[in-house]
């Protein structure tokens, strides 16, 4: 298990993505696979910055539901959701980036914005109640 206990650099590091997500949303000439790869990472940081701030150890892992799975088994459950969107973004971290699986998915890039941007908010929310 590794334990990286700087949640406020996860928190800062996901917004970074976030800001490229919002600058690509509408723009057609970026894939789905490289928005989704960018949504992942940040759910994913954001997901580990709630882990962290709880000293909840968390191993190498890009599996957004196993890291859902370590936040429920200590009580840190989130809204629906965020689990619905766990699930859609998961393959996107390795599958969708390496693997030539065009036209195979599309994704409502403006509702994942949304969806990340108020967990993005409830998260900060929560690091800034320490």
């Amino acid at each position: 298990m590794t334990q990286f206990n700087d949640s406020r650099l996860l928190l800062k590091k996901a917004h970074e993505d976030l800001v490229l997500l919002n600058k690509i949303v509408k723009d057609n000439d970026v894939s789905d696979s490289i928005f989704g790869f960018h949504a992942q990472q940040s759910v994913e940081k954001l997901l580990k910055a709630l882990l962290s701030f709880n000293n909840i150890e968390f191993p190498r892992s890009h599996d957004l539901r196993f890291l859902l799975e370590l936040m429920d088994g200590c009580g840190l459950g989130v809204n629906l959701e965020i689990e619905n969107l766990c699930d859609e973004l998961t393959p996107y971290s390795v599958t969708f980036r390496y693997d030539d699986v065009s036209g195979s998915t599309v994704l409502n890039r403006t509702f994942v914005l949304s969806e990340i941007t108020k967990f993005y908010n409830f998260v900060k929310s929560s690091l800034s109640k320490s």
